[in-house]
């Protein structure tokens, strides 16, 4: 389906369904889960970018959401979810080197500006997609 609820919902449910499984597993074996994630996302990332350019697909057209016509088609999920699998387990090890109390008076004060940063990521994501779409085009000419 086209519509944005339906096709985003294997996001959040991929989410809910991991961290239900983290919760479930002791320190142990949640450390084995994210070096297996660490590890095997970016094979999944990688290989899929190789395959989709064997095929001959156009991998800024999957990638780069405003040259694609359906935002979440199959490649665009499977990337995004092996790309997202691979920053949640490398902040995983990055979170234990960082001093907690450090990290916690900084994500506080972002949470009191959520609004204006989210507002300026898309801002500067857009622009980014933008001028990569104007080079693509002038390419194209």
């Amino acid at each position: 389906s086209c519509f944005p609820l339906l096709s985003w919902a294997v996001f959040p449910t991929a989410g809910i369904l991991l961290g239900d499984v983290l919760k479930k597993v002791t320190d142990e074996k949640r450390g084995v889960i994210m070096k297996r994630m660490l590890i095997f996302s970016p094979v999944i990332f990688i290989s899929y970018l190789v395959s989709l350019s064997i095929y001959g697909h156009d991998i800024m057209k999957v990638m780069v959401s405003p040259l694609n016509d359906y935002i979440t088609d199959l490649p665009n999920v499977i990337l995004m979810i092996s790309l997202a699998l691979f920053l949640f387990a490398l902040l995983y090890y990055v979170s234990n080197w960082i001093d907690e109390t450090k990290f916690m008076k900084f994500m506080m004060k972002i949470s009191t500006f959520i609004v204006p940063f989210y507002m300026l990521q898309w801002f500067l994501v857009s622009w980014v997609f933008f001028v990569m779409a104007e080079e693509r085009a002038e390419r194209l000419i």
